[in-house]
């Protein structure tokens, strides 16, 4: 009888763990459930919430003075291939023509060359534009806001119309340059809400790069040329003439050379494109990771509470 009723007894308390168990179970699967579709829920408010925008991407490389397709000013340059050699080196004192367009992809030199169109402005500031107005905005978001705050309460200006430095911080933070493989071509990145605008602000911005290093080039040639002319003035041997001769001749060859139409220290090996459509954000990319985030706290959730509620039975 009593080894009976101690048989029943083993058994209604396996019966009695069985269903803990099985509701610790069912209360862990609840959690990696609901966990996923909270976080599913956010990527997709997320989605919603975020202007999507366009990639733009163009190749450059080097102009090259050689060959059928050479598309270079052949403009003769002393120690042109040490310094492509040296291009990538740090501290290198040799810089070619590229080197420098790539810096001045971001630069205050060309922002200020970009400043001189209202439209682009407007465009790359559209937040701060107010078109029906005609005038600048104060800076939206909280954010924002409590920066201007800080600066009314330390008796400073809060907010400027964009400016030239505006201008180049945007372009640090837009502008993205990688290298192609292992070669001197660089890919250059821009994203933008409107597609049309991110096409055509790519090629206005390397076209304004390059046309900065051609005004300084015909800049440091003509001051040449010029004092070469006044040297040429002051001798009077004809050895010395006939070398001032030749020199003069060459700048003028040169600054013939710089108003040929040709891209002068880099070639757009690719034209700007970008998708028909928006790339990013990426929905798929952030719904996985989304998903992926909510199962894994979900797991470690449920595990948790089945631990901790096993201990507190214990």
């Amino acid at each position: 009888m009593v080894d009976g009723l101690a048989a029943i007894t083993e058994r209604r308390a396996e019966q009695d763990a069985a269903v803990t168990i099985l509701r610790d179970v069912l209360r862990g699967w609840r959690l990696v459930l609901v966990l996923p579709l909270m976080t599913l829920t956010g990527g997709l408010a997320l989605l919603w919430s975020v202007q999507p925008e366009f990639t733009a991407v163009m190749v450059v490389g080097p102009t090259s003075t050689s060959g059928f397709a050479a598309m270079g000013a052949r403009i003769p340059q002393p120690g042109r291939e040490a310094a492509s050699a040296a291009e990538q080196g740090v501290g290198s004192e040799a810089l070619s023509d590229f080197a420098r367009y790539l810096h001045l992809l971001t630069s205050v030199p060309v922002a200020e060359r970009l400043m001189a169109d209202p439209r682009l402005l407007q465009r790359m500031f559209q937040e701060r534009w107010d078109a029906q107005a005609g005038a600048w905005e104060e800076p939206a978001g909280a954010a924002s806001a409590l920066r201007r705050l800080l600066f009314r309460l330390a008796g400073r200006e809060d907010w400027v119309v964009p400016d030239v430095t505006a201008v180049a911080q945007y372009l640090k933070r837009r502008i993205v340059v990688e290298p192609v493989g292992t070669s001197a071509m660089r890919r250059v990145r821009f994203r933008h809400s409107d597609r049309g605008f991110a096409l055509a602000f790519l090629r206005t911005l390397g076209e304004q790069a390059d046309a900065h290093l051609r005004a300084e080039a015909r800049r440091r040639t003509a001051a040449q040329l010029e004092f070469a002319d006044a040297l040429a003035t002051t001798v009077t041997q004809n050895e010395h003439r006939k070398v001032f001769a030749e020199l003069r001749n060459e700048q003028q060859r040169v600054l013939v050379m710089l108003d040929v139409g040709l891209p002068f220290a880099a070639d757009m090996l690719e034209a700007p494109s970008a998708d028909a459509l928006p790339d990013w954000p990426d929905p798929t990319m952030v719904l996985t990771v989304a998903l992926a985030a909510g199962l894994s706290v979900g797991v470690m959730a449920a595990a948790f509470g089945a631990t901790r509620r096993s201990w507190a039975r214990d």
